[in-house]
């Protein structure tokens, strides 16, 4: 049986995608507007469910990319010490400067990081490939403001799909002979 698609967010600021796919609705009111209202008024569940994959490919390519500031040292390498206390491997990976990130941005809307993050990690078992960027999510379901800040970018929200018929056959363009014109 399927979890039924919740378009208003629960009082935790989470709405269900599709299948019971939990997402933020800020993410999806600031990041992807014009999605996000496309699903709000998808006719059926085949469009619910091409909105729902655009917006999590849209989300899956803004998290694959590591923004500038986390390659440089600054002021996410703070929670270096933190998160080897947890398990030293979360700092090994290519995911661990965006847990950083989302670390700062956390302890800047009041979140503490130091006291819950080891809560976070002990509540099931980190998976050997991506560590951090599991905990990471953990920290988004406990922490909205450790949600990601992403370019804006408009995104179409017309889901794609095959034509329905197919194109009109390209014209053959006239040989172009060599040499000039007469």
């Amino acid at each position: 049986m399927s979890t039924p698609h919740r378009q208003q967010p629960d009082e935790s600021g989470w709405v269900s995608l599709e299948e019971g796919i939990p997402f933020s609705h800020r993410w999806l009111a600031e990041r992807t507007p014009r999605l996000h209202e496309a699903l709000q008024r998808a006719r059926d569940e085949e469009q619910r469910r091409a909105i729902a994959l655009r917006i999590l490919r849209a989300a899956a390519d803004a998290e694959s990319e590591t923004p500038a500031s986390a390659k440089e040292p600054g002021p996410a390498h703070e929670w270096d010490a933190v998160a080897e206390r947890i398990a030293p491997r979360l700092t090994q990976g290519s995911d661990w400067p965006l847990l950083a990130i989302a670390l700062t941005r956390a302890a800047a809307a009041g979140y503490d990081v130091e006291a819950k993050l080891p809560g976070l990690a002990a509540a099931s078992p980190l998976p050997e490939r991506h560590p951090a960027r599991e905990l990471q999510w953990r920290l988004i379901g406990d922490c909205s403001a450790a949600v990601p800040e992403l370019p804006r970018r408009p995104v179409d929200p017309t889901p794609r799909s095959a034509p329905e018929s197919a194109p009109p056959p390209a014209t053959a363009r006239p040989a172009q002979r060599a040499g000039p014109d007469r």
